[in-house]
């Protein structure tokens, strides 16, 4: 995690109130003095999630990006941030029109999406968290000790206390929240080390929905997850981590050793 920049001074015209709140934790968050970001043959990986809502089908761009767009080098980022963000109710679904077709196509949809029906024509898009609000899955490789760990960090606290419902939209509310967490909660709960790599920002009374917050929201907000950044940073034990991956690798190494004898035999 590098947080260098945010360490400087706030160039602003009003004082800042929010610079002697996280002053203190953002000294300790410095991870390396300043430098570029690499460029070239690293093995960084961007993740967008969207939900084709066409062909029930959990998308993660740029990786999927060839089953939409006959010409993938050429797709703007912008269209994977859209599609991705593509709240229901709030925002129109973004639409892609003239899908890829073909043998070559139904090949690709199989492998990357283990999609085996007709393909589509067009195809609609809504905001991923639908299917998976949390996808810390997509970094999972239990076989291997991390290099440097994936960090998550998830705004509001889940399942502390039970849902209120009395009313038909308190019960939309809670299916809908319902759908988008399980998946992830299955996860973790299957995948206990990631505990160590995640933590919860306490959003307060703010709503994930409001998009007009206000000057005083968005600076309670940083300062709420500049505290929760550093206080978890401060309290993880990165070689304590490892390993407890050097030991899941070996359970997978011994599994993998046993599906191979079984296949032999």
């Amino acid at each position: 995690m590098v947080v260098d920049g945010l360490s400087q001074p706030v160039r602003s015209h009003q004082p800042s109130p929010v610079r002697a709140e996280v002053s203190k934790p953002l000294r300790y968050l410095r991870a390396r003095p300043p430098r570029k970001l690499r460029t070239g043959s690293t093995n960084t990986r961007l993740a967008l999630i969207a939900a084709d809502i066409t062909t029930e089908t959990k998308v993660e761009f740029p990786k999927m990006t060839s089953l939409y767009w006959e010409d993938e080098d050429k797709v703007h980022p912008a269209h994977f941030v859209r599609a991705s963000m593509s709240v229901p109710v709030f925002f129109h679904p973004y639409k892609v029109t003239g899908i890829p077709g073909g043998d070559d196509a139904r090949t690709k949809w199989l492998k990357l999406a283990q999609y085996r029906g007709n393909l589509p024509k067009d195809c609609f898009f809504i905001d991923g968290g639908i299917m998976s609000n949390f996808p810390i899955n997509l970094f999972h490789k239990p076989e291997f000790v991390p290099l440097a760990p994936t960090f998550g960090a998830r705004l509001g606290t889940d399942r502390l206390d039970p849902r209120e419902i009395g009313s038909p939209f308190q019960m939309l509310a809670a299916i809908f929240d319902s759908a988008r967490h399980t998946l992830d909660f299955d996860f973790i709960s299957q995948n206990p080390d990631y505990r160590k790599l995640v933590t919860d920002i306490d959003a307060g009374d703010h709503n994930w929905l409001n998009f007009e917050l206000s000057n005083e929201a968005k600076k309670d907000l940083f300062i709420r997850g500049a505290r929760a950044a550093y206080h978890f940073l401060i309290g993880f034990d990165w070689e304590n981590y490892k390993k407890i991956r050097r030991e899941i690798a070996k359970v997978c190494e011994a599994e993998e050793e046993i599906s191979k004898s079984s296949k032999s035999t």
